[in-house]
This record gives C-alpha cells, sequence and structure tokens, in this order.
C-alpha cells in the first residue's frame, strides 16, 4: 500500500445532562436530545442518567462501557460521535479531550 490517507479529526458534541440528585433524566429537555442524537452515530453515553435519557427517547447507546475512550478512537478516525454524559462526569472528559486535542462543543441539556 502506497501514500497516506488523511483524515480529519472529528468533532465531539458532548450534551450533559442532570446526575439524579438534580433531578435526573426528568429534567433533560427530551425533544433537544432527541433532535440531536435522531442520525447520531455513534452515539455513547456516561453515566445512569444519560442512559436513562436515551431510552426515554427510544435511543440505544453504541457505547456505554468504555465510552469515554470510544468517542475518541471514532473522532481521531474523522467521525463526530454524540456523548451524552452525566454532568458530574463532564469536568474529567473535558480534560481527556484536551490530553487527547479533540475539539468538542458542549451543550447543557438541563431543564431550568
Amino acid at each position: 500500500v502506497r501514500g497516506i490517507i488523511s483524515l480529519e479529526v472529528g468533532e465531539i458534541t458532548v450534551l450533559g445532562v442532570p446526575g439524579v440528585q438534580r433531578g435526573g433524566s426528568k429534567n433533560v429537555a427530551l425533544d433537544q436530545l432527541e433532535n440531536l442524537a435522531r442520525s447520531a452515530r455513534p452515539l455513547a453515553a456516561i453515566g445512569v442518567e444519560a442512559i436513562s435519557a436515551l431510552k426515554r427517547i427510544g435511543r440505544q447507546p453504541d457505547y456505554v462501557y468504555g465510552a469515554r475512550e470510544a468517542v475518541i478512537d471514532a473522532a481521531s478516525s474523522g467521525l463526530s460521535p454524540l456523548l451524552v454524559c452525566v454532568d458530574e462526569e463532564v469536568p474529567m472528559l473535558i480534560k481527556r479531550l484536551g490530553q487527547a486535542g479533540i475539539r468538542y462543543r458542549l451543550l447543557n441539556l438541563r431543564v431550568s
């Protein structure tokens, strides 16, 4: 095989959902989640509240175990994954994305 295939690094969309102490999946903007997750591939979840919110809109995540590293690998391969994450885990996630040099956008899905 000759040459190098250049891949553009994708961007991860991180959707923060409230932890159980702040209402969990009951306080998630489900319509916004549904719009964003409709055609997302791959779709990952970190935290029980994130999985529950996805179930409420009829979606199953592609990754639950090792989701943080899975979306980093996906973005490194040129994909733009969607990660639903309980808000307590977001700071650690953002730190890891910075270490990996991955671009991201962070949206808060908490309903006031």
